[in-house]
């Protein structure tokens, strides 16, 4: 192999320098982080409820985008999300009371994000009152 093919072969694995730019940031960044520390305070309960909305409002985009059940997918983001993470943490060692506390701080924060997800970001589905016909519309209500 000549200089030209090793670099045209480089240059199609490593995108003219690119990803090894990128790698070496990686590697230099993690070489600054500090010991992770695990305790039950207020931060670290809300970084699970944080964690929890944003991976239940993921599922929820891609229920929307992938899934036959439209009408139902803040309930299939909420609940993936949660029985996702339940799995996980009842698997990893640590307090049984550390552990219910992580579970119900992100189940709070998937309830969230899902379905502020579906209220707030996603477009609405038009939902069939009964199997004949569908109504779309709006709908004003004035009290005297």
């Amino acid at each position: 192999m000549n200089d030209q093919q090793k670099n045209s072969m480089g240059k199609r694995v490593f995108g003219h320098g690119c990803l090894t730019g990128r790698m070496a940031i990686l590697c230099a960044s993690l070489l600054f982080c500090g010991q992770a520390n695990a305790y039950d305070g207020w931060s670290s309960e809300l970084s699970h409820a944080a964690g929890g909305a944003v991976v239940a409002g993921g599922i929820t985009f891609l229920a929307d985008k992938y899934s036959s059940h439209r009408e139902n997918r803040a309930w299939i983001g909420f609940g993936v999300s949660s029985l996702l993470f339940t799995a996980v943490e009842l698997t990893t060692q640590g307090s049984s009371y550390g552990n219910r506390l992580d579970i119900a701080s992100h189940v709070i924060g998937s309830a969230v994000g899902a379905f502020a997800t579906d209220k707030w970001i996603l477009k609405p589905v038009v939902k069939r009152e009964n199997a004949v016909s569908a109504y779309f519309g709006v709908e004003t209500r004035l009290t005297f």
